[in-house]
C-alpha cells in the first residue's frame, strides 16, 4: 500500500479509524468519539476511498482489520501522536452551552439521572432544556433552536436514533365505563399531538362510540382529568405514577400502537456529542439507529 503522508494527515478519519480497530465496533467506536454511527461509517468510507484499500471487513466477533488496515494502524497512531503533540490537546473538563429538548413524557420518566450524571461530571457546561410536545420540539429543530431533542413519534416514522419503544395503553379510574348514551368518554392531548392522532385513529377504525370529554397540553393534565373521572386517556405505563388503572379488555378498547423515543441531534459539537454519548450509555442495551 502506498501511503502517501500528505493526503493520510486526516486526524478526524484517522481517529475514526483508530476508534473501529480497537473497538472492533462502529457503535462502540461512534460512543467512545462522542460521535455518531453514520458519522463514524462515513470517515471509515472516505479514507478507504482515499487509499483505495479496503481497510475494514466483518468477522464472527466483529470488525476485523485487512491487511491494508493492519499496516495502517501504527502509521495512524503516530500521525496522532504528532498531530496532538503539535496541538497541544486540551483534555479539561468541557464547557459550552446545550439546548436540549425532550418530550414530556420521557423528561418525567427518563431525563433525570441522565442530566444528572451529565452534569456532575461536566460542571462548567451550561445546559438549558425545553419541554415541550414532540411537535413543538420538531419546530424548534427545524429553526436551529435546539442543538438535540428527545422527541415521540410512531415506528420508523422518524429519522435519528431510537432510544426506546414503549407501548402506548389505556388508563382511567377503576369505575370507568361509557356514558348513558353508550359514548366512550375520551381525554385527549390538544392538537398538534402525534398520539391524539394515532388515538382517534386507533377509535374510529375500531368503530366504537366515543366521546371527546377534556383536552390537555401536558401529561400532567391528562392524568389529572382521567384522575378526575372525566374519561380513559392514553398513557405509557412508565409515566403512570399510580391512581389510574388499565382500561379492562372487557370494554372494547382498541390496542394502540407502540411509541419511539428517537433522539435527533442537529448540532454535532463536542459538548454535545458527549451528551448524546451518555443518552446511547443509558439506553446501550435498547437503542439501534432507525
Amino acid at each position: 500500500m502506498n501511503i502517501k503522508p500528505s493526503v493520510l494527515f486526516h486526524p478526524t478519519l484517522l481517529r475514526s479509524f483508530i476508534a473501529v480497530a480497537d473497538e472492533r465496533s462502529f457503535s462502540k467506536a461512534a460512543m467512545r468519539l462522542n460521535s455518531l454511527q453514520p458519522t463514524v461509517s462515513h470517515h471509515m468510507a472516505r479514507l478507504e476511498a482515499i487509499l483505495d484499500r479496503r481497510l475494514l471487513s466483518r468477522g464472527s466477533r466483529g470488525i476485523v482489520l485487512t491487511a491494508a488496515g493492519e499496516t495502517l494502524l501504527p502509521i495512524a497512531r503516530s500521525i496522532i501522536v504528532s498531530y496532538e503533540m503539535a496541538n497541544g490537546l486540551n483534555v479539561g473538563s468541557l464547557k459550552g452551552r446545550i439546548q436540549l429538548g425532550a418530550s414530556e413524557d420521557f423528561a418525567l420518566a427518563r431525563l433525570p439521572p441522565i442530566l444528572q450524571n451529565f452534569k456532575h461530571i461536566h460542571e462548567e457546561v451550561d445546559l438549558v432544556v425545553t419541554i415541550a410536545s414532540s411537535a413543538t420540539l420538531d419546530q424548534k429543530l427545524a429553526d436551529r433552536e435546539l442543538d438535540l431533542a428527545v422527541v415521540e413519534c410512531m415506528t420508523d416514522q422518524r429519522s435519528g436514533y431510537r432510544l426506546r419503544r414503549e407501548q402506548l395503553e389505556w388508563f382511567a379510574l377503576p369505575q370507568y365505563g361509557p356514558t348513558r348514551l353508550g359514548e366512550m368518554p375520551i381525554v385527549l392531548s390538544t392538537p398538534p399531538s402525534a398520539i391524539r392522532d394515532l388515538t382517534i385513529a386507533a377509535l374510529n377504525n375500531a368503530g366504537m362510540p366515543w366521546r371527546e370529554a377534556c383536552t390537555a397540553s401536558s401529561f400532567l393534565g391528562l392524568r389529572a382529568a382521567a384522575l378526575a373521572g372525566l374519561g380513559a386517556t392514553p398513557l405509557l405505563p412508565i409515566v403512570n405514577a399510580g391512581g389510574l388503572q388499565r382500561v379492562p379488555a372487557g370494554l372494547g378498547f382498541p390496542p394502540l400502537p407502540q411509541i419511539e423515543m428517537v433522539l435527533v441531534v442537529a448540532n454535532e459539537s463536542p459538548v454535545v456529542m458527549e451528551l448524546t454519548r451518555q443518552f446511547f450509555e443509558a439506553y446501550q442495551d435498547d437503542g439501534s439507529l432507525v
